[in-house]
């Protein structure tokens, strides 16, 4: 009976010295993947710029408001557009292709302002926080627009790691904006504040004829309208015409 319980136990020790073979290897294992995952995240990625992206906002002035908002056109300007957006959010993009590109004309030639409220969270592509952040510490050197535009386009091509951290930082290097300032930027009281202002101007958006409040929301003059480039241009022509 004493060998039987001996062997027992050495049978009982050798199985759990296997299962902790296999714990750690199933740790080891998941580390390296972590490791490779944080790599693949941060290496360097070369951004390409599209040839009319750095003077398509040449003529159009450039502002910020007051609560940090970007502005596009006459600060003062008769008819004020806003939108309600976030780089994360398919719709968004949507939007930026079909009104805010076609618009970019018309707030050079007419008494028409643009605000761009950055919003995060509102869709499903990962990190919108981070790619709005990283746009509005892109706006403190000037570029804000330019980044807009390229954080849609990426959404379009690459979806669910349009917004890895290389990426973001690569259209900082590609725009040829000092990548340390931008680092100094992303987690600022400055940048908390703009991305506080935004939620709460978000929540005071107007439900009006529109119906619920998602993203995009816009409103013409504080008036909530629809998110078709034909709506927007009715109501910022009954804006001009009310002058």
């Amino acid at each position: 009976m004493g060998r039987t319980k001996q062997r027992a136990q050495q049978r009982k020790k050798e199985k759990q010295q296997r299962r902790n073979r296999y714990i750690l290897i199933g740790v080891v294992g998941l580390a390296a993947l972590v490791a490779v995952a944080v790599i693949l995240q941060n290496r360097p990625i070369q951004v390409e710029i599209p040839e009319d992206l750095l003077t398509r906002y040449d003529n159009i002035p450039q502002s910020v408001s007051d609560r940090g908002f970007p502005v596009l056109g006459n600060e003062d300007a008769v008819a004020k557009v806003v939108e309600y957006s976030s780089f994360d959010c398919p719709h968004c993009r949507e939007f930026h292709e079909d009104v805010t590109t076609p618009l970019v004309d018309r707030l050079a030639t007419d008494n028409v302002s643009f605000t761009y409220v950055p919003v995060y969270g509102t869709g499903g592509i990962p990190n919108g926080e981070l790619a709005a952040r990283s746009a509005i510490c892109a706006g403190e050197q000037g570029s804000f627009w330019e980044y807009h535009d390229l954080l849609f386009t990426w959404q379009g091509e690459y979806v669910a790691t349009a917004f890895t951290r290389a990426r973001l930082r690569g259209g900082i290097e590609a725009l040829g904006l000092d990548v340390d300032a931008y680092n100094a930027c992303l987690n600022s009281d400055a940048t908390d504040e703009v991305l506080d202002n935004a939620r709460t101007a978000f929540g005071q958006v107007p439900t009006g004829s529109a119906g619920g409040v998602g993203t995009p929301s816009v409103t013409v003059n504080g008036a909530r309208i629809g998110v078709t480039l034909s709506a927007v241009n009715e109501a910022i022509d009954q804006a001009l015409s009310a002058q």
